[in-house]
């Protein structure tokens, strides 16, 4: 038989990174002093120092004293239904009888023949849906291809799928995902949407991928003046201690490092189990000291992060004066514009954008989102951010934050669309290890093992 075609796969894992790849990795981290450094990493200069650093789940540096205030019991915006867009009318034409949408019958223009047979095949075009084709312009072969196939089929060289065993597929791939960053080490953020693809073929789950993974500790994103993402990079290795007491694996562990851990953590006494698999794992040993783990495995590269969540929580400042940092850019035009009010987290349109706050432009495609101070109104300047970033912005200059804390449950509440932004949510998610969760009757997400003392100095850092 005659070889047409040849692949080779190559498998990878974490145990073989890729080196030329890891060596035009350069460290990424958040830095204070870097403007809008809480909700934003910024590349690590060889001579940069910096008063307080955060890397994945570890943090370094003096904390920041600030007030605490309790947050609110009551969820102001339980009853808010969502708004939908109300877009441009599409209208249909009507059809034709002989439509080849309605009879299967395409109308195909092929090009005039010119007297010689330039290419062995040639484009046809249906006049009536546009439907492109390819025919042969040699009939001879076109029949003898033709009689080919027929005679394939009728000698019984067909594959038959009635043969064919029944393939399943893996219930979660969310480690094998992780384990793949971990394999590349960084790149531009095409990468990693690309590796979100391969789980679910979305815009929205890649979005949710690589927030996911952000706020997890897993990896660090690089954003530029308009917070979009440009590139990211797997976050330093780090043993984060949880609020209950169990310890989250983060960062760019391999996978024979997770395997030698694991049996550490086992002969210590200890167990190792995945949560949260629907929205984003994480390797979580239970019943071991995180100083004796730490000690049993350390090969000089793994940062000890006890008491992560809060750790991260206490170096930050307040989100006022991460607004005080931010440098804006001219305000853009628009045609429509939306003002989001924190009281009842609720999008409504604006007859002007001359008040401090925070705006959405629709287009057809995209929406941008901006926020506005007094400042920045005065100068004609307004600052690019995301959805979460927007609406907690808008919430600190009304003086309302976008939280309700249940100190029964150690439940805190933000509504849907509202994720907490940068380290501040970091902070809350290595609470428990796990992302937030949506109670659609609340129209929340819930963030789980919070402290009333968390919480606390959480709300008084975003006001």
């Amino acid at each position: 038989s005659k070889k047409l075609q040849s692949q080779t796969l190559r498998i990878r894992d974490s145990d073989t990174q890729d080196f030329f790849s890891w060596r035009n990795i350069r460290a990424v981290a958040h830095q204070a002093g870097f403007g809008r450094w809480p909700v934003q990493a910024n590349a690590v200069g060889k001579d940069s120092v910096a008063v307080v650093v955060v890397d994945g789940a570890a943090s370094f540096g003096e904390p920041v004293v600030i007030p605490e205030l309790s947050p609110p019991e009551i969820i102001r915006w339980r009853n808010v239904v969502p708004t939908s867009f109300a877009g441009a009318l599409l209208t249909i034409p009507r059809l034709g009888g002989d439509s080849c949408i309605l009879t299967g019958a395409h109308k195909v223009r092929l090009p005039t023949f010119t007297g010689k047979n330039e290419n062995r095949y040639m484009m046809g075009v249906c006049l009536t849906c546009g439907m492109t084709k390819r025919f042969p312009t040699d009939h001879r072969m076109a029949e003898r291809m033709k009689s080919e196939r027929e005679t394939s089929i009728l000698s019984g060289s067909a594959v038959s799928l009635a043969d064919l065993s029944a393939v399943e597929m893996a219930s979660n791939l969310w480690p094998v995902a992780v384990d793949t960053l971990s394999y590349i080490g960084g790149g531009a953020s095409k990468m990693l949407e690309g590796v979100a693809r391969q789980l679910e073929n979305t815009a929205v789950f890649a979005d949710h991928f690589s927030r996911s993974l952000d706020q997890l500790g897993v990896i660090e994103v690089v954003r530029d003046d308009w917070y979009r993402q440009q590139s990211f990079v797997v976050a330093k290795k780090a043993l984060a201690g949880l609020s209950n007491g169990s310890i989250a694996l983060t960062g760019s562990w391999t996978l024979s490092e997770t395997k030698l851990l694991c049996t550490l953590a086992e002969r210590l006494g200890g167990e190792v189990a995945h949560i949260d698999e629907e929205f984003g794992s994480l390797p979580i040993v239970r019943g071991v000291e995180i100083t004796s783990l730490h000690a049993a495995f350390d090969d000089g590269e793994v940062a000890l992060a006890p008491e992560a969540g809060w750790n991260i929580l206490s170096r930050l400042p307040s989100l006022g004066s991460v607004m005080e940092e931010m440098m804006g850019d001219t305000m853009p035009g628009w045609t429509s514009i939306e003002r989001y009010s924190p009281l009842d987290s609720r999008w409504s349109e604006a007859m002007t954008d001359s008040e401090p706050g925070a705006y959405r432009i629709r287009s057809r495609f995209s929406s941008t989102y901006l926020a506005r101070t007094e400042v920045d109104v005065e100068e004609g300047l307004a600052m690019f951010v995301d959805p979460y970033l927007a609406k907690h912005f808008a919430a600190q200059i009304a003086g309302q934050p976008l939280v309700a804390y249940d100190a029964r449950e150690k439940v805190l509440r933000v509504p849907v669309g509202a994720d907490l932004p940068g380290l501040y949510g970091r902070a809350a998610v290595l609470c428990s290890g796990r992302m937030p969760v949506v109670a659609p009757r609340e129209y929340s997400l819930k963030y789980s093992d919070i402290t009333p003392d968390f919480a606390a100095a959480l709300t008084g850092r975003l006001v």
